[in-house]
């Protein structure tokens, strides 16, 4: 289903992905992507496979991905142990275990035969985190301005300091959020395309942004959407084509082989989408709602077409 600028898909095959792409008319030459790789476990990071299917697509293109470091992205989650030893760590105090971060980065990558992918297509990995504490960001005032004349100003100031240079260099091409499709209990909902994005905060665990009660998330959802749209044009995908995740944070119940695939340019219509077909209402998810007030709202029509027309894209 293509609706506007919205579309829905089963994806079967390599076929079924391109048509998907072709309808999304991104053309860009240089393209960089934001994948989902919160940690190593199963449905929870976006998968080699996904990732190869867009890097053959774009193969003529300049391709990147971006990412932070997190707690979970390691050997040692994967087994089931923390490596930091409290909760509360902050970005500075995370510092101590950026050895163990980066030695965790590449387990995962190796791991999961991502790393084989991006030597094979020549993409480049920009990790946030080791931008920031390289100290090789772009002067904060300058994004500052940038993202004042197009949004209100940012309640975490320290995410104006927080963009690569690398990445400010390349301001003004593309930028995919490439989420996993996750539901989980409310508030969060639907953990998609637009709270992708969160993972672009450099700070490995992120306590500090999801607040007591998660209450802060919405704010920090919002202001690191704001540095990221200010910069590039957007494109917002979610997709659970080879696995998905349902009662993600409590149970992490993969489901595999949905096939299911939505993606336009407004990430709240496509993440209302994904909550829609999941009997879940966006309405009663406060980081899509105080987004939608910032960023642009849809035609609710959308969800009575997706109802009569059955989509055989959204069975499972």
């Amino acid at each position: 289903m293509k609706q506007d600028n919205i579309i829905l898909s089963k994806i079967n095959n390599k076929s079924d992905f391109k048509i998907f792409l072709d309808d999304l008319n991104i053309s860009d030459n240089t393209i960089i992507i934001k994948p989902n790789w919160v940690d190593c476990k199963e449905g929870s990071f976006t998968e080699a496979n996904v990732l190869e299917h867009i890097f053959e697509y774009f193969s003529d293109k300049k391709l990147f991905v971006v990412e932070s470091y997190t707690a979970g992205r390691n050997e040692s989650y994967f087994k089931g142990k923390e490596i930091f030893a409290k909760k509360e760590t902050s970005l500075q105090d995370a510092k101590k275990y950026q050895q163990i971060l980066k030695e965790g980065d590449k387990w995962f990558l190796e791991k999961t035969g991502i790393q084989k992918l991006l030597n094979e297509y020549d993409v480049e990995y920009i990790n946030i985190t080791r931008n920031v504490w390289n100290g090789t960001t772009t002067n904060p005032e300058e994004i500052k301005n940038i993202v004042d004349k197009k949004f209100s100003p940012l309640r975490f100031e320290e995410f104006y300091s927080y963009v690569p240079q690398k990445l400010f260099d390349l301001r003004g091409s593309t930028l995919i959020s490439l989420s996993k499709m996750k539901t989980e209990d409310l508030p969060f909902g639907v953990s998609a395309s637009t709270k992708n994005l969160f993972g672009l905060i450099p700070d490995p665990l992120r306590w500090k942004y999801h607040g007591s009660n998660h209450k802060l998330i919405p704010q920090s959802v919002l202001d690191i959407n704001k540095i990221y749209r200010s910069l590039f044009k957007t494109y917002f995908i979610t997709e659970g084509i080879y696995t998905a995740l349902t009662d993600y944070i409590s149970n992490n119940n993969v489901i595999k082989n949905k096939g299911q695939i939505i993606g336009g340019k407004n990430s709240i219509e496509v993440d209302a989408i994904f909550a829609y077909i999941n009997k879940i209402n966006y309405k009663q998810i406060p980081y899509l709602c105080l987004a939608e007030k910032e960023f642009n709202t849809f035609d609710q029509s959308i969800f009575d077409k997706i109802k009569k027309a059955k989509l055989e894209a959204l069975k499972d």
